[in-house]
């Protein structure tokens, strides 16, 4: 019943994978008829909207004098041409019953593996969503407040934002240490913040490589990512020293309450400098790749790029996936005695896995548009978003049945690269649902448009953080501790293993 249930898996995510290559085909169709009709002469497009107007009618006609026998114009093959947006939604409006549907299939598989996976990704992909609006909102509204505009001046909001919720973190988490429901408060409270916090760092950091003089080279725009490190390095340094303190401030003892506030406290921080380098690399790949600096913003479409530019992102992305599960079988290998080295490789990991996801998301990007595509941003991303969707969850499928073959140890690396899958998707969507309030409010424009770049953030916030924290983040963390108690199982019967969290399997 399993084989069974994952080929029908399988083959829904290929027919999803041909329609996706269909909308492709028709918007690069579509794009050329649109240049011919240029060319042919200013009224071009008037007579084709007449010509297409009759041929509507001419079809309609000859399905009432042909209905009967099914001689109709759609029979012969001559119906009227399916505009490219109407064909757009039918995909969408497909692809989105089969999304939701597959998520039900997933969550009740009799592989436990697979439960956790999908409930993890879905705890990624809804709380950086969710992170992600109140960032965007702080921040255009602080900018809206303090009259701030254009590239020079958005990376000094993103730095005091960067340090303001870092704060935040630090002081948010210890006055929920001894609140009721700690352990869901907690978890919740530290991965939105330490989004929050991560995304502010990581724009400020793009910003900074964008302009003079980090622009000009690989090496100078690197420049920026290590003193990113050493930034976040400083500050955690700081708050790990202002912790213990606290910690050890009433009874002179770390009891379990403050231990557990510490290591979610830390575990935030992680996130944060996983968040901001990983980004902050792929930056400086994607210079190296094409010699100029890449814009990273969601309605900023790419136009130099050509295939082997996306061809050596591709690889670049699988490069850092392999260092991935090279750096987990070795970091296993470690020992208990290597507890600096263990911790430093482990924070590098988790570095790779965020730099791979985004080098993914950017690649489908590139793709999409060297294969043609040329319809507005927001179906641009949405097909992005839907394609990489599809094929990660082919991918996780494939990975989980070669996981299988290997012991739970053995398998850790590739567990890593598919909760880093899982993240790219939460990236992916993430940036369609930007441009998407974006465009709505631009709609309204004039003086109601800070507004509504507000108030649909908000309710949208209001509506899905309550119930991911309620129904989803639990199942994420019951994920979670299965995977940590089957490394301990596995540390039983073999003591020289490494008894560490896995890597990256708290990033819900």
């Amino acid at each position: 019943m399993v084989v069974g249930l994952r080929g029908a898996i399988l083959l829904v995510l290929l027919a999803g994978s041909c329609a996706i290559v269909d909308s492709v085909s028709v918007s690069k169709g579509a794009a050329g008829a649109k240049n011919a009709a240029h060319v042919r002469g200013g009224h071009a497009p008037a007579e084709e909207g007449h010509e297409q107007h009759v041929s509507q009618a001419g079809h309609h006609e000859g399905s009432g004098e042909h209905g009967h026998d099914g001689q109709g114009q759609g029979a012969s093959g001559h119906g009227h041409k399916v505009p490219p947006e109407a064909l757009a939604y039918a995909l969408c409006l497909m692809g989105s019953v089969v999304t939701v549907m597959s998520i039900f299939y997933l969550v009740n598989w009799d592989d436990e593996d697979i439960k956790a996976n999908t409930w993890q990704s879905l705890s990624m992909t809804v709380s950086i969503f969710g992170a992600v609006l109140i960032y965007g909102t702080l921040k255009n509204l602080i900018c809206h407040l303090l009259d701030v505009h254009g590239h020079r001046a958005e990376p000094l909001v993103l730095l005091f934002m960067f340090l303001m919720f870092f704060l935040i973190l630090q002081i948010a988490l210890h006055a929920m240490m001894r609140a009721d429901h700690k352990r869901i408060s907690l978890r919740a409270t530290g991965t939105i913040l330490a989004h929050i916090t991560g995304f502010s760092g990581m724009y400020c950091a793009a910003g900074l490589q964008a302009m003079p003089p980090f622009n000009t080279s690989a090496w100078a725009m690197f420049s920026v990512t290590v003193g990113v490190a050493a930034v976040i390095s400083g500050l955690c340094a700081v708050g790990g020293y202002f912790r213990r303190q606290v910690a050890l401030a009433d009874d002179g003892e770390i009891d379990e309450e403050e231990a557990q506030w510490m290591d979610q406290v830390e575990d935030a921080e992680n996130d944060v400098y996983s968040l901001c380098l990983g980004f902050s690399i792929m930056q400086v790949i994607r210079f190296s790749i094409t010699g100029e600096v890449q814009a990273y913003g969601p309605a900023e479409h790419p136009e130099t790029v050509e295939q082997f530019h996306a061809n050596w992102l591709l690889a670049a992305s699988v490069a850092f996936g392999a260092g991935t599960v090279a750096g987990t079988y070795v970091m296993a290998k470690l020992g208990n005695q290597h507890l600096q080295q263990r911790q430093a490789l482990r924070t590098s990991l988790n570095v790779f896995s965020v730099a791979m996801a985004w080098c993914i998301l950017f690649w489908g990007e590139w793709q999409i548009y060297v294969l043609g595509f040329s319809g507005v941003r927001i179906a641009g991303l949405l097909l992005v978003a839907l394609s990489l969707t599809v094929g990660s969850c082919a991918l996780i499928l494939c990975l989980d049945m070669i996981a299988d073959t290997f012991s739970h140890n053995e398998a850790r690396g590739l567990r890593t690269v598919i909760l880093s899958l899982g993240l790219m998707v939460g990236f992916t969507w993430e940036r369609a649902f930007d441009i998407g309030l974006e465009d709505l409010s631009s709609h309204h424009g004039g003086k109601y448009k800070a507004l509504t770049r507000v108030l649909f953030p908000t309710l949208l916030v209001a509506v899905v953080l309550p119930a991911w924290s309620k129904y989803i983040l639990p199942h994420a963390l019951v994920a979670t501790e299965h995977n940590l108690f089957r490394v301990r199982s596995f540390h039983l019967t073999s003591p020289q293993q490494d008894t560490t969290k896995v890597v990256g399997s708290r990033r819900c």
